[in-house]
């Protein structure tokens, strides 16, 4: 009798068990990975009620599972590491994961509220699991999921805005580029025609060193040569990002982009170290080529976000969380200081040491002369020649010239006038290999009988300034092209002696405003 007793035992724990963990995986939904899956409309309505219970072991908790079950069989690409699954509810309900379809036991369980949920399992090894969808009371429940795969996980450190020195072609300079009225410009830049309202379009080439921080603020400050600059457009779409790039104007040569978005970050694309092109357009008037006065300086801020954590995979992520997914990647940013770096879209060392150059026209050539003060460091001058700005030709070659009151003054006939407008250029190269460019000049502004001269130079305090037309204004700028002094004059003055107190030592540029005419020279400060 004892032993009838322990048999008929067993054979009811045997039927529990049975029950309890009796399974119908003839409905599950396929699942393939990659590209990520997303999935709205779902419900238990129609499935089977593969189990009535659930537990870890045999001795765990029992969670009942009296409902309609949907079961989807998920294959995860080789070498995954997580896999994330998102469910919104309006209904409490469960999410199981096993390896097989008929485990005995469930390998996660998470009983999640109403609302968006994610849960993280581990399919390391794996290249398929088996996700259950559950209510807990035996009601049908409607849902949506999605379904992504984890490759990889990376941590960085601060990302940091650089130039990038190794971005997309064509560049003006290393790390920027610049179209003007559509044509893609070569360095250094000449503007055709001057006086005429032009539109400029600027190519800020930057990435980030590790993490993903994004473009926040730009600030552009136009030399006093391009005059009353206007962005083209007020408001732009991000180049990246989901947000615009709205403009304003703190002063009348300053241009300012702020990147206006929901969220409040910058304009990036997502990826770690990518190249960034930033194009913003501008319209003003030239009345200048000396590259000093028509700098364009930029500065640019990030949105203070670059501690990043990257999640390489597939993502079709269904809950709003601090993770921004583009592509294929999907990125956890952290706030910290912001970076910040300034360009500019010339270089200030260009040609300190060509002094005085000049283009008269003569009856038949137009004559060329400058001087320098450091003869000891020139190896030769190529006198270059445009016609439209664009393309400049080596018509000639200087290497040596006369010595006068310490400076070495150069002359060059170009006998080759037939057109009435020639552009013309120095490329100075120095006994060490640096080359160097002088302004451009246009012998059509030198064609009329307007005659300007000025003297001493170099010059301690006071300079003289004489003109065959009456001059009506006159500033000093920086080599930079900032304006440091302006004087405007109403007397019909020919002959003008300007103070250059207070300046320092250097190199600047004094432009002489007539009653038809300007012209700029270079001066040093001694």
């Amino acid at each position: 009798m004892k032993y009838l007793l322990s048999f008929a035992l067993m054979l009811i724990s045997i039927f529990v068990d049975v029950n309890l963990y009796a399974n119908d995986c003839t409905t599950t939904a396929v699942v393939n990975l990659c590209p990520g899956a997303l999935y709205s409309g779902e419900s238990t309505t129609g499935q089977i009620n593969d189990r009535n219970s659930w537990q870890f072991s045999a001795v765990s908790t029992v969670y009942n599972a009296t409902g309609n079950d949907k079961v989807y069989e998920v294959n995860v690409p080789v070498g995954s590491i997580n896999l994330w699954i998102d469910v919104n509810s309006t209904s409490p309900l469960y999410i199981i994961t096993t390896a097989t379809c008929n485990q005995t036991y469930f390998s996660t369980f998470n009983n999640y509220s109403v609302g968006c949920n994610r849960t993280n399992i581990s399919v390391v090894g794996m290249t398929k699991i088996f996700v259950w969808i559950d209510h807990n009371n035996g009601v049908d429940i409607n849902y949506g999921v999605s379904f992504s795969a984890i490759s990889s996980v990376q941590t960085f450190s601060k990302g940091t805005i650089v130039s990038n020195y190794f971005c997309i072609s064509p560049t003006f300079k290393p790390d920027f580029g610049l179209k003007y009225n559509g044509v893609q410009m070569s360095y250094p830049l000449t503007y055709i025609p001057l006086g005429v309202v032009g539109t400029s379009c600027y190519q800020v080439f930057l990435s980030n060193t590790t993490g993903i921080e994004g473009l926040k603020k730009i600030i552009f400050s136009f030399g006093p040569s391009l005059v009353n600059p206007q962005p083209s457009i007020a408001s732009t779409p991000g180049f990246f990002a989901s947000g615009n790039w709205v403009a304003s104007k703190p002063a009348s040569n300053v241009i300012q982009y702020d990147f206006v978005a929901g969220n409040g970050r910058g304009d990036f694309d997502g990826l770690p170290t990518a190249c960034h092109l930033y194009e913003f357009c501008f319209t003003f008037a030239p009345n200048s080529n000396n590259p000093f006065l028509t700098t364009v300086t930029y500065n640019w801020t990030g949105d203070g976000y670059g501690n990043v954590t990257v999640y390489n995979g597939c993502f079709s992520t269904l809950c709003p969380s601090t993770l921004a997914c583009t592509s294929s990647n999907c990125i956890q940013a952290a706030a910290s200081a912001p970076s910040s770096g300034t360009g500019a879209s010339v270089d200030p060392a260009l040609a300190e040491d060509i002094l005085n150059f000049n283009v008269q026209r003569e009856k038949e050539f137009n004559l060329l002369s400058w001087s320098v003060t450091q003869e000891q460091n020139t190896a030769m001058f190529d006198v270059e020649s445009s016609d439209d700005g664009n393309s400049f030709n080596v018509i000639g070659k200087v290497v040596s010239g006369e010595t006068v009151d310490g400076q070495v003054k150069y002359i060059f006939e170009d006998k080759d006038i037939a057109k009435a407008n020639v552009l013309y250029r120095l490329r100075q190269e120095d006994q060490n290999g640096r080359v160097h460019y002088s302004e451009i000049l246009s012998s059509r502004f030198y064609s009329n009988e307007v005659n300007i001269t000025l003297y001493p130079n170099p010059v301690n305090d006071l300079v003289t300034i004489k003109s065959t037309e009456p001059i009506t204004e006159i500033n000093i700028c920086s080599i930079r092209g900032e304006l440091l002094k302006k004087e405007q004059y109403y007397d019909n003055e020919l002959s003008v002696v300007f103070p250059l107190e207070n300046l320092g030592k250097g190199v600047y540029f004094i432009k002489i405003v007539t009653s038809n005419s300007s012209k700029i020279k270079k001066i040093i400060v001694e």
